[in-house]
């Protein structure tokens, strides 16, 4: 009897052990699946608001409303920043893709910080809860609230087939609706080498011309004045050229003439 109940007892313990076994590598694995669901999430958010990005980013092509471009203004430094924290804590580094934009005019290269109000406009779901910095021309999408995923991955995309301009020509003004007599227009012009050509063109249909077409240097002021005595839609267009060969035709308008 004695005998009888002692392997009955080791038995039970030996069970008990197993049982606990099971349990936590059932914890353990449960948790791991809910984590990994989690990242999985993450992401499918960060390419779903991407998605949005890209069809704002090409209605403003399309129509130059600025009103496609929305959120706020982040500072580059702060943008370095923000990867460099990235960079520190995740187990793939990643690179911003847009250049240094200073301070630029251009609206579309800058990076900008989404609020909530934004998401909705942009027709994203209200359920993010996180903070978005997304860039619309290279398509890029930060999660700046959890900046990396459980598991080490970067909550961070971009669009691949997207490349960074060498030379960023920017216009103020970039268009007036208003009419006026006469329009000067400042521009600028960012680049990573030193520009050899830059050149500009007033045309009243907004078809890029050839670059054969650009005839007038533009001043050294880079201050443009539009066509003396002209009325109607008019469209500015600039051309330029680095020392490496680089090429660029921007387009900035419309601007509307009325002379009498």
């Amino acid at each position: 009897m004695k005998n009888q109940k002692g392997i009955t007892l080791i038995a039970l313990v030996i069970t008990i052990i197993v049982l606990l076994i099971i349990a936590s590598v059932a914890t353990y694995t449960g948790i791991n699946a809910i984590r990994d669901s989690k990242n999985q999430s993450y992401l499918s958010e960060i390419k779903i608001l991407q998605q949005a990005v890209l069809e704002n980013y090409t209605k403003y092509l399309t129509t130059k409303d600025e009103k496609y471009i929305r959120g706020k203004q982040v500072n580059y430094f702060d943008m370095e920043e923000l990867v460099n924290d990235i960079n520190s804590n995740s187990n793939e580094s990643i690179t911003l893709k847009m250049m240094d934009y200073g301070d630029s005019a251009l609206p579309e290269i800058y990076y900008y910080r989404l609020s909530e109000k934004d998401l909705e406009e942009m027709g994203v779901s209200t359920t993010y809860k996180d903070t978005y910095i997304i860039n619309y021309y290279t398509g890029e999408v930060f999660n700046e609230t959890l900046k990396v995923a459980g598991d080490g991955t970067p909550l961070y995309t971009y669009a691949i087939d997207v490349e960074v301009p060498n030379i960023i020509i920017s216009a103020n003004p970039s268009s007036n609706t208003s009419e006026v007599s006469s329009q000067n227009v400042v521009i600028s012009v960012q680049s990573q080498y030193t520009i050899s050509e830059l050149k500009y063109k007033w045309t009243q249909l907004l078809n890029e011309p050839e670059k054969d077409q650009f005839t007038d240097n533009v001043p050294s002021n880079k201050n443009i004045t539009s066509p003396s005595g002209e009325s109607g839609n008019y469209y500015l267009w600039i051309y330029a050229k680095d020392e490496k060969g680089n090429e660029v035709i921007s387009s900035f308008g419309g601007y509307r003439l009325k002379n009498s």
